[in-house]
């Protein structure tokens, strides 16, 4: 049991789970605003085709290519730091669990760029050298 349950943080801080964190919000959100049409028409075709691109980059990012990679972590920090300030400084006290939901997945996302970010540093990513080597 203890096992199991420590390998459960560290699969949250991996790439591809903050990936799918980051792809179902995005979907949720979009979901939201088609279901309840609060907002107009226009606002919900950007953000389907703005969910469309963050899948593409997402499974680039995953197949490991660097320039998807190097995307995602501008999406990841943009995306985390607004709903992080947003949570902190737009959502009233009176709605503590947005509030906190807010805070904790803004967080989560900045974490998620730096795990990306680190992993490009590293080198598990693959450019266009690498490419250029199997030509």
């Amino acid at each position: 049991m203890t096992m199991a349950w420590t390998k459960f943080p560290r699969f949250f801080a991996t790439i591809s789970a903050v990936l799918i964190v980051f792809l179902l919000l995005r979907s949720v959100q979009l979901i939201y605003s088609i279901v309840y049409t609060s907002e107009s028409s226009f606002l919900i075709a950007g953000k389907s085709l703005a969910l469309v691109s963050c899948f593409i980059l997402s499974y680039l990012t995953y197949r490991r290519n660097i320039i998807a990679a190097w995307a995602m972590v501008i999406f990841l920090f943009l995306s985390g730091i607004s709903i992080l300030f947003f949570g902190i400084f737009a959502v009233p006290v009176a709605q503590y669990i947005l509030k906190l939901f807010n805070v904790i997945f803004g967080i989560y996302f900045s974490f998620g760029g730096i795990i990306l970010l680190k992993s490009i540093r590293k080198g598990e990513m693959k450019g266009i050298d690498s490419l250029m080597e199997r030509a």
